[in-house]
């Protein structure tokens, strides 16, 4: 019998230039990962990989996000998989996410500061390492590390719309420059609408910051979402802030807050940031929601009252709900 009656009576049958027809449930003991739709897998590895490669498999893996983002398509729904190693991805400069329905995913435990990491060592001035500017591209599992001192520079900065990250580990401001910088941040919105944020932990609490803050939103940002997110900080400047927004037009409708926890370290407890939030005086009808979300090292959520806030969760002591405290025999 011929290969191709074999296969047949396993139920596989080749259809030509179109490959492989499996009429049977296939079952990968190691697992898969598999194109969405039409799309096409590219492998990078930055230990083992070269840009020569094709990127079609991991023993065929390209050695840069770069040359696997040039050969995306846009709309097809390729993905970037990041095989994580001992070494890191690095981008130089700016990486310009521009191609709609494309995405990146880690391989490796999904934990906080995953070993599929990208480190960012320079930048144009008062950019982010990745500008996500287009609509409906998904990322997961894997760190990003903003390392260069410029001021104004962040990790991430989307402008697109219907995005969302899973288990994305986004630091920022770890250069001297960005770390006293008012308008450096981790991760940046700017403008963008109903992107939804997974099991994200967002800051850095190694390096001191005295300046900018750990998400920064600008432009019209429309009914996005947090979901159990850790944002944190190391920062002993009372007056910074976690949350900063910009101006009365970056809020419409909700800002959705859910099972989050916001946490500034300042050495020896010897303070805490007096909010989290900065919110302009003239944002007003528009809805912050917090739901069974956390303050650590914060006095309060907003210190002016502006009345954006929505919360729900239990109040420990006379504070505000959701500000953690210390139990009084510790």
């Amino acid at each position: 019998m011929s290969i191709k009656g074999k296969l047949a009576q396993l139920g596989i049958v080749y259809v030509g230039s179109d490959g492989l027809l499996f009429k049977k449930p296939v079952t990968f003991a190691g697992g898969s990962i598999s194109p969405i739709g039409d799309g096409k897998l590219f492998f990078v590895d930055a230990e083992n990989g070269s840009d020569y490669c094709t990127g079609y498999s991991p023993g065929q893996a390209l050695a840069t996000i770069a040359a696997a983002f040039a050969k995306c398509t846009e709309d097809k729904n390729d993905t970037i998989v990041l095989i994580g190693s001992s070494t890191a991805f690095t981008i130089a400069d700016t990486l310009a996410w521009n191609k709609r329905h494309t995405h990146m995913i880690g391989i490796a435990a999904p934990t906080p500061n995953a070993r599929a990491r990208i480190d960012v060592s320079g930048t144009d001035s008062a950019t982010a390492g990745i500008v996500v500017s287009v609509d409906g591209c998904m990322f997961a599992n894997f760190r990003i590390f903003q390392s260069t001192s410029i001021a104004g520079s962040g990790a991430i900065e989307v402008t697109g719309s219907m995005n969302y990250f899973n288990n994305v580990d986004i630091q920022g401001q770890a250069g001297a420059l960005a770390r006293a910088s008012a308008t450096a941040y981790s991760l940046k919105l700017n403008g963008a609408e109903e992107c939804r944020f997974e099991q994200c932990t967002i800051g850095l609490d190694t390096t001191k910051r005295t300046d900018g803050q750990i998400l920064l939103m600008d432009g019209g940002c429309i009914r996005n979402e947090f979901l159990n997110c850790f944002f944190r900080s190391y920062c002993e400047t009372a007056a910074k802030v976690m949350v900063k927004i910009n101006d009365a037009a970056t809020l419409d409708r909700s800002l959705l807050f859910e099972n989050c926890k916001f946490y500034n370290f300042y050495e020896d407890h010897g303070g805490t940031l007096n909010e989290c939030f900065s919110i302009p005086v003239s944002c007003q009808t528009h809805d912050i929601i917090l739901i069974n979300s956390w303050l650590i090292g914060i006095a309060e959520w907003d210190a002016n009252d502006r009345g954006q806030m929505w919360i729900s969760m239990p109040v420990p002591t006379a504070e505000d709900g959701g500000v953690v405290v210390a139990p009084v025999n510790t």
